[in-house]
């Protein structure tokens, strides 16, 4: 276990650790949570808890869930699975920790109490026996002394690591969530079946109906896609999961008076949560956005807590200084990290920056073996880091290992090498420019004045390019404040300043983000209400602000001016079925009519509520409409000539929050704050039976199906109901998956899908028939979703949020950043892009090629057909005429691509399967390599060989590629070399370039012809100068299997690699680090890339029988801006970018609005260009 943190009255805040069980009075702020977690994790078998990082998913399961388990008589066994090559298996280490807990936290809970067993023997979890057996033994039992049973809850926490550092051997992966599938899905093990089939007494021992355990994962929420790739082994993963999100504003006030005691007064802990929830932004802020919408951040609330403490005590005060908190707070973070290095040499803050974070900066950890072994730290420094809290000392079996203690420390880690590496680059420069003109130093000193000026303001644009980037990722993901739309504007203009694998990790983190949605549009006001016009095309808002908003549905352009009549927040909104008129209801009391064309009121309000009108509808006839009033009444009216129908109708004892008219306009459904619902009578105004009972909170939105025979209800209780409108029973369980209040629901116009909003800032989608939720929930919104509506043809939901933004969402859109196209009828083998960039050709293992189109996603008339085995590699000719294309049949084949015929006879001349092709630059050789060693040209005209196989090669050719002037081909081996030969004498230009990586399964010329990289059997590329033939720096490092297919982008920046592990790796050039994540969707080996001219788009084919189209950096920033729909004014870049630094438009194609613009509004159109080419 990690070195014990002291918490007590004087160091009540922990730092970045996280709160451990023995210190839970000092936990607070999280009750809530906390109950809320017991009853998510009591409700199923397998639970899973997810965050960001930083928001305190430990300490709220140690310090907060732990306690609450053990009054409940669960046993929680933390465990934190080790993946190195030579750990125990995941059961054993399980079995050990609960034997741990067994032997020790068990008896701790009651000093008199101690686990008593029927079998002391078999009791004890053997390390060398089967996990799942013990736990279903008859005989055993944990019970206390007073004979109350208990039952272990297996607590598997920093679970995303077994997509880090369990992914390094996959092997060992897989094997890991076999184990845990059977033990959490209660499925005999496959070799314990096989035993119970011939053991009759040992299958009587056991209990085989009863899992009398249960499974809660914790993990970060960026991970969820990784734990989606094993739903199919592990269902009950999906279900039932809780989402843990920052504190709100009284949680963090509770956190810190309550922690604190004596220490901290009322108005500094005020003080510090106004401080920690800033919004760091200089767009106007709608001055009556609830307080409660600002979050803060749990770890860095510890922090300058923890900071400000370490002061007082310095200072010898009794209380925190806060006054000042403005100037201090923001260097407290980077303070804790630099002080930890104090008096220590700065090899120690090489290790650190080098070893413990990722390129990317993510944590790892590092073996203490290896760290002297290699001397790279002394057991002495190690312990003074440890002791000052900036890493944590694991004891595990395989050996104590370190890490950073909080993934915050990463980031600041990470920038302090970035900066460190800057610093170096430009010392380095600035010396050889120096020595180098040091013998003319008075005839060039005006030069290199001017050189140094040019460095200097290089350097600061390339600073300016990385803190945007950082800033604006940071921002976007909800690690810092800063605005909806600001982070992403801010990532999108250091992209723009200077390109760099920085921003390019950037770019694609936002773009995930912003994958789900269509577009995002901000307000500048709450939005308390939406609804769809009937012909789909229109969008309305009700807003805090007192004003009604038009936006057209398909682009997000506000259509007119705010419609002003009310005189306070419009509360609900909706259109007229012949969508001419909308109605809204206020907290003025009242109704308002309105043209939708003209935004102009239609007579005077309509009055007789005695409080705010919180819901109205039009019923489907036209004839009427409803509202509902925190009065606790509901009132219908004449829509024609806007009269009340009779008097208020009455039967509900608290407010009525919401109202809806069944399709067939003769009932209305309401909902109340009394946690009921009732159904009324158009024609009589009278109630149709009891109330509807069921929620145990008040119900805040109520919608019918489309053929009116089902209810569906979202209350405070953080649930929906169903309900059966005829007997008005509850259909099934609750919908559980919200984690607060549900706002807002409604059905898709077909009746199968309900979509929820809810006050836990997430949309969710639900099957209507099942009552089961559909994937994961909808995230990006900084505050509650407020109104949900689906589109008319229920492939779009539109959103509206207190954070002040309207979303258009595509549910349905695949969350990998490649979208799919499913082609083939076997493994893709090939890919390549036209010229033009207009086309992709593939290969199969199906013996066919196809033609794609980019714009359409669609094949080009018929398969290819001629080949009689697999088609393993095809290439377009310069001018994109012709393709060219080779087969294990070993021929080579022309196709014509305007009539996708054959072109002539097949080339033959190789010996066994022809492996690669390609044609040269000016279109008149084509070169092939074959498993029979050789490598072919040929004329391109009359499609005969020219001269000799090519000899050279001791194994099979894997790859051949024409260098970009056509003089020079490279080849790569199973012979474990690369090869350059003269194109036009075949002759072998030096020595084999030797990689000692094993099969050299791929090789590609830069565009300006200098290097070339090449992809190895064991996982790596590799970099090699073209001229000497010697490599370039190390190893690039990052697959986890052989890498199959590499390809440089068009500027040669980038290089992009397809592996055995069924992902893509984006690579930097120049420095050899990946660039951010793994590019994840295939469910098979990726066998082939390739870039379009323009470098806006990937393209790659797999052994799952598809092609994917990803995002290059451009495409993703083009996407982006197609999303958010406007740059930044002038104003914006003064205030978020630099005064120093001129103008440049972060989207191309978009106007750039006049400063202090109402962006609400829109551009009106995007202007079409390649980099605006939609996925």
């Amino acid at each position: 276990m990690a070195d014990l943190l002291v918490i007590d009255q004087e160091h009540p805040w922990p730092w970045l650790e996280a709160f451990p069980e023995q210190a839970s009075d000092f936990f607070n702020g999280r009750d809530d949570d906390t109950e809320a977690l017991l009853r998510c994790v009591l409700a199923a078998p397998v639970s899973v808890l997810f965050s960001k990082s930083g928001i305190g998913k430990s300490s709220l399961l140690q310090a907060g869930l732990f306690p609450r388990l053990r009054s409940e008589r669960f046993l929680p066994v933390y465990v934190r699975l080790s993946h190195e090559k030579n750990s125990a298996s995941a059961s054993e280490q399980i079995a050990k920790r609960l034997q741990e807990e067994i032997q020790g936290r068990l008896q701790l809970t009651n000093n008199k109490s101690q686990a008593v067993l029927d079998n002391e023997e078999n009791l004890k979890f053997q390390l060398e026996g089967s996990l799942w057996l013990q736990l279903h033994l008859k005989d055993i039992e944990l019970r206390d002394l007073e004979g109350n049973r208990w039952y272990p809850i297996f607590v598997l926490d920093q679970f995303e690591e077994i997509f880090t550092l369990g992914a390094l051997d996959s092997s060992l992966q897989k094997q890991v969530f076999y184990e845990l599938g059977d033990l959490m899905e209660n499925r005999i093990p496959k070799t314990l079946a096989e035993s119970l089939y011939n053991d009759d007494d040992l299958f009587d021992r056991l209990n085989l109906d009863l899992q009398p355990y249960r499974f809660l994962v914790s993990l970060r929420e960026d991970y969820l896609p990784d734990l989606e790739e094993w739903a199919d082994l592990i269902p009950r993963l999906g279900p039932n999961r809780f989402r843990l999100l920052p504190m709100s504003e009284p949680q963090a006030i509770a956190a810190i008076e309550k922690t604190g005691g004596s220490l901290v007064t009322s108005a500094d802990a005020k003080n510090i949560v106004t401080y920690l929830s800033q919004t760091q932004t200089s767009m106007a802020i709608d001055v009556q956005r609830r307080r409660s919408a600002y979050t803060v951040e749990p770890a860095l609330l510890s922090l300058i807590c923890s900071g400000l403490n370490d002061e007082r005590i310095k200072k010898k005060q009794n209380t925190l200084e806060t006054g000042n908190l403005a100037m201090e707070g923001g260097l407290i973070v980077e303070r804790f990290y630099d002080s930890a290095f104090a008096g220590l040499p700065g090899s120690v803050r090489d290790f650190v920056e080098k070893h413990l974070i990722t390129t990317d900066g993510v944590r790892l950890s590092y073996p203490v073996r290896s760290i002297e072994s290699r001397k790279l730290a002394t057991e002495e420094q190690i312990k003074t880091l440890v002791d000052r809290r900036l890493i944590r000392r694991e004891n595990l079996e395989d050996g104590d290992q370190i890490e950073l203690v909080h993934d915050r420390l990463a980031l600041v880690a990470l920038q302090h090498q970035l900066h460190s590496q800057q610093r170096l680059k430009a010392s380095r420069q600035q010396r050889l420019r120096l020595w180098t003109g040091i013998g003319i130093f008075m005839l060039l000193l005006l030069f290199f004045s001017a050189y140094m000026f040019n460095v200097k303001r290089t350097n600061e644009q390339k600073e300016l390019s990385i803190r945007l980037a950082l800033d604006g990722s940071a921002i976007a993901t909800g690690l810092r404040t800063g605005g909806k739309i600001q982070g992403p504007l801010k990532v999108l203009a250091g992209h723009r300043i200077e390109h760099s694998s920085i921003t390019d990790e950037a770019l694609q983190t936002v773009y995930l983000i912003y994958k789900s949605i269509i577009f995002v549009r901000e307000t500048h006001s709450i939005i308390s209400s939406i609804a769809y016009s009937p012909d789909g095309t229109r969008i309305v808002t009700g807003n805090m602000d007192n004003t009604l908003r038009l936006w057209d549905s398909k682009t997000g352009r506000s259509l007119a001016p705010p419609f002003y009549g009310h005189s306070s927040s419009a509360l609900s909104v909706a259109f007229s079925p012949d969508g001419t008129r909308i109605v809204s209801g206020s907290r003025d009391n009242t109704l308002r009519i309105w043209d939708s064309k003209t935004g102009q009121p239609i007579g005077q309000p309509l009055r007789g509520h005695n409080d705010s009108v919180t819901s109205v509808a039009f019923s489907p006839d036209g004839t009427r409409i409803v509202s509902g009033s925190r009065d606790d009444t509901l009132m219908l009216w004449n829509a024609k000539n806007r009269q009340p129908l009779g008097p208020p109708l009455i039967g509900h004892v608290s407010y009525v929050r919401s109202v809806a008219f069944s399709p067939d306009s003769t009932r209305i459904v309401s909902g109340s704050d009394d946690k009921t619902l009732r159904l009324w009578d158009v024609n009589t105004r009278q109630p149709i039976g009891q109330p509807l009972r069921g929620h145990d909170g008040a119900i805040i939105s109520v919608a019918f199906s489309p053929d009116g025979a089902r209810i569906i209800s979202g209350s405070r209780d953080n649930t929906l109901r169903m309900w059966d409108t005829s007997s008005g029973k509850t259909l099934g369980q609750p919908l559980s998956g919200h984690t607060d209040s549900v706002t807002s629901v409604a059905f898709s116009h077909d009746g199968k899908l309900i979509v929820s909003g809810s006050e836990d800032n997430t949309l969710r989608l639900w099957n209507a028939n099942t009552r089961q939720a559909i994937g994961q929930p909808l995230l990006g919104n900084e505050d509650a979703v407020t109104g949900v509506a689906f589109s008319l043809d229920n492939t779009h939901i539109i959103s509206g949020s207190s954070d002040t933004t309207l979303r258009m969402w595509d549910p349905d859109v695949d969350h990998s950043t490649g979208q799919p196209i499913l082609s083939h009828e076997d493994r893709v083998t090939t890919v390549a892009f036209s010229p033009n960039g207009t086309q992709i050709v593939s290969g199969s293992d199906d013996n066919t090629l196809r033609l794609w189109s980019i714009k359409t996603r669609q094949p080009i008339g018929e398969p290819l057909k001629g080949h009689e085995k697999s088609v393993t590699s095809a290439a377009f000719n310069p001018n994109g005429t012709l393709i060219v294309s080779g087969s294990d049949d070993k021929t080579l084949r022309l196709w014509n691509t305007s009539t996708g015929q054959p072109v002539g006879e097949p080339l033959t001349g190789h010996e066994d399967a022809v492996s690669s092709v390609a044609f040269s630059p000016d279109d008149t050789l084509i070169v092939s390599g074959g498993a029979d060693k050789t490598l072919r040209l040929w004329d391109a005209t009359t499609r005969k060989p020219v001269g000799q196989p090519i000899k050279g090669h001791e194994g099979s050719i894997t790859h051949v590629a024409f260098s970009p002037d056509g003089k020079r081909i490279v080849s790569s081996s199973g012979d474990n070399t690369l090869r350059q030969w003269d194109s036009s004498t075949g002759e072998s230009i030096g020595q084999p370039i030797i990689g000692h990586g094993g099969t050299v399964l791929s090789a590609a010329f830069s565009p300006d012809g200098t290097r070339i990289v090449s992809a190895f059997e064991d996982g790596t590329l590799r970099l090699w100068d073209t001229k000497t033939n010697q490599p370039i720096g190390q190893p690039l490092k990052g697959h986890r299997g052989s890498v199959f297919s590499v390809a440089f982008s068009p500027d040669g920046s980038s290089i992009i690699s397809g592996g055995g592990d069924k992902n893509l790796r984006l690579w930097d050039v120049n420095t050899g680090l990946p660039v951010g994540l793994p590019l994840r969707g295939h469910k098979d080996a990726v066998m082939s890339v390739a870039y379009s001219p323009d470098g806006t788009l990937i393209v790659s084919g797999s052994g799952d029988d598809t092609l994917r189209l990803w995002k290059g950096s451009n495409g993703m920033a083009a996407e982006i801006c197609k999303k958010l729909g406007r740059n930044m004014s002038r104003q914006e870049w003064r205030e978020l970018v630099s005064k120093d630094t001129n103008y440049i438009k972060q989207c191309p194609g978009l106007a750039i609005p006049p400063d202090e613009q109402d962006t609400s509004v829109a551009v009106d159109s995007i202007l079409k260009s390649p980099e605006m080419i939609a996925d």
